[in-house]
């Protein structure tokens, strides 16, 4: 776990990024203001997001920035296949 952020605010990560249905996505930001009511906390989860990756129960790929566009940012290849997957079509790790 992330001691930076407290267990209680990693349940609520955790519980809203698990939430993300398959085939839909959610931004760094959303997750931030439905916490703590602002985007600019998006950085913080995204850390946080970035440190999940290996838990298999966990759709972190479903968790993408925004600029410009939504993109994922990591663009890997386990990513962008579990994202084409789910439907949503990518060029160059771009929605």
């Amino acid at each position: 776990m992330n001691s930076s952020i407290s267990i209680s605010i990693q349940k609520k990560i955790d519980s809203i990024v698990i939430s993300v249905a398959k085939g839909e996505v959610i931004t760094f930001g959303e997750i931030a203001e439905k916490i703590w009511g602002k985007k600019n906390c998006a950085s913080l989860v995204g850390r946080y997001i970035f440190l999940q990756r290996e838990r298999e129960d966990y759709p972190w790929w479903r968790v993408v920035n925004a600029c410009r566009g939504r993109y994922h940012p990591v663009a890997n290849a386990f990513a962008i296949k579990m994202l084409e997957v789910e439907g949503h079509v990518l060029q160059n790790g771009r929605f």
